[in-house]
């Protein structure tokens, strides 16, 4: 027998690097409750999902689809706002903070804040203009595509999380376009309820202002600029 010689280089073969290394535990804490969050409501009720894209889709149906099949202030819809914000919270720090760490459960945190008050200026803003029926269908709508917008990136952010590192901005950009067209999509829905409704142009560019256009700028002013 002769001896066995070793010919294979050592830098024949790409050096691996273990997963347990890379294993982000926020990340992966957020997206897990993401897709419980999906199979409770899947199990609960098996059409809601077909029914909230219905909705934002042919807007129309909107009233009558919240209050037959979606019901919006109950427990599904409360679980996939949270995922919602768990999708936002991610964007933000992967663009902002350049990872994914214990200051993304604070800005989640942050944001479901945020939306309270939020919330809470439209009921003010329906007193105002005297429009509760209106500003409750811009409610819904809002709730619509929180929810739209969480089924459709979570799968994204789980699908690019194992893509190389060098293309981590391209992924970034992607997200932030995903979720911005969907804003947008929104906010034409809105912008066509409250005109179907004559509320005055006042009241939409204050609106638009206070309650859409400055959250925008404080987070680019605090987490973007330095």
């Amino acid at each position: 027998m002769f001896p066995v010689e070793e010919t294979v280089s050592s830098t024949s073969f790409p050096e691996m690097t273990a997963v347990a290394d890379q294993f982000n535990w926020v990340f992966w804490i957020l997206m897990g409750f993401n897709l419980c969050c999906f199979a409770v409501v899947r199990s609960v009720n098996p059409r809601y999902f077909r029914s909230l894209f219905t909705t934002a889709i042919f807007n129309r149906q909107l009233l009558q689809n919240a209050q037959e099949e979606l019901r919006l202030f109950g427990g599904s819809s409360i679980l996939l706002n949270i995922a919602y914000f768990n999708c936002v919270a991610v964007v933000v720090s992967r663009i902002a903070l350049n990872d994914i760490n214990g200051y993304t459960f604070v800005l989640m945190l942050i944001l479901l804040a945020f939306a309270a008050v939020k919330l809470l200026l439209m009921q003010f803003l329906a007193f105002a203009v005297k429009s509760n029926e209106g500003i409750y269908e811009h409610t819904l709508n809002h709730l619509v595509y929180f929810q739209t917008a969480a089924i459709i990136l979570t799968p994204v952010f789980i699908f690019t999380y194992f893509v190389p590192a060098q293309i981590t901005d391209s992924v970034n950009l992607f997200s932030s376009v995903i979720l911005l067209i969907i804003i947008f999509l929104r906010e034409v829905q809105t912008l066509g309820r409250i005109l179907r409704r004559r509320i005055g142009i006042l009241y939409i560019i204050l609106y638009l202002c206070t309650l859409e256009l400055l959250p925008f700028v404080l987070l680019i002013k605090v987490f973007v600029i330095e």
